[in-house]
């Protein structure tokens, strides 16, 4: 099971509803990426999730924030998922936003200034297309086939379908969302899993006064391993959004 992936979305339209008057409805349909790629045994669930409620935040912050509106119904049609999104007029906010209200971001996606947005997934359970094994949080990989690398002889990359996960916000984003992203804050996962074991075996070693028969550059190597060293992986961007999306 994987923390957390990003789905990319796109605003289709700006609605209103003559019930509400007071709010505008967004049109957001959830686009399937070529790598990390939308099995339809979660279409379903999704559209449950997203029918249920699911808050609109900004770049991925669900810190304690009350968000600019929530998802209202969502369906499926031609294999495509969309979900509709009200968003209240008025509401004003404080502390460090990007919009200081509701009007303000309106505003934005009336202009088409932004049209890109993510669904944020917890608890994603991804399967490889190559050799159907699960996709694992821990750093070793239930298979050799790492997203988004080449396969041997090949221009194909290996790609994994999403099986599983629960729909845990909606963001708003400067930029769309890509399988690079997800790359990289699998990566960071992984890395940040096997920091944890080392120090973990570290501190069982220390306890038990074991922890000098371990050569001092292998401490290091151990200790050093909590660096994330995500540039190792060829077609992966750094993006400033990235503090801002680690939010769960």
């Amino acid at each position: 099971m994987i923390n957390s992936l990003y789905l990319q979305a796109t605003l289709q339209a700006l609605l209103t509803n003559s019930t509400k008057p007071n709010s505008v409805f967004l049109k957001i349909e959830i686009v399937s990426g070529n790598i990390f790629q939308i099995d339809d045994s979660i279409l379903q669930k999704l559209c449950k999730d997203l029918k249920d409620g699911v808050g609109l935040t900004e770049c991925g912050r669900t810190e304690d924030l009350l968000p600019y509106g929530r998802s209202r119904d969502a369906k499926i049609e031609n294999d495509c998922l969309s979900t509709i999104v009200e968003v209240p007029r008025g509401l004003k906010f404080g502390g460090q936003r990007s919009y200081a209200s509701t009007d303000d971001f309106i505003m934005v996606f009336s202009d088409g200034m932004v049209r890109d947005f993510s669904i944020g997934l917890i608890n994603v359970i991804c399967q490889c297309n190559t050799c159907q094994a699960s996709l694992s949080s821990e750093y070793e990989q239930c298979c050799e086939h790492l997203p988004g690398q080449k396969v041997a002889d090949s221009d194909d990359m290996h790609t994994y379908k999403i099986k599983d996960g629960i729909a845990l916000f909606i963001s708003a984003d400067p930029f769309p969302v890509t399988d690079d992203d997800n790359i990289q804050l699998l990566l960071e996962d992984w890395g940040l899993d096997k920091a944890a074991l080392i120090e973990a075996k570290i501190n069982d070693l220390n306890q038990s006064g074991k922890l000098a028969d371990l050569p001092l550059e292998m401490i290091d190597k151990y200790l050093g391993l909590g660096t994330i060293v995500t540039n190792s992986h060829p077609g992966i961007r750094k993006r400033t959004r990235k503090s801002g999306r680690r939010s769960r």
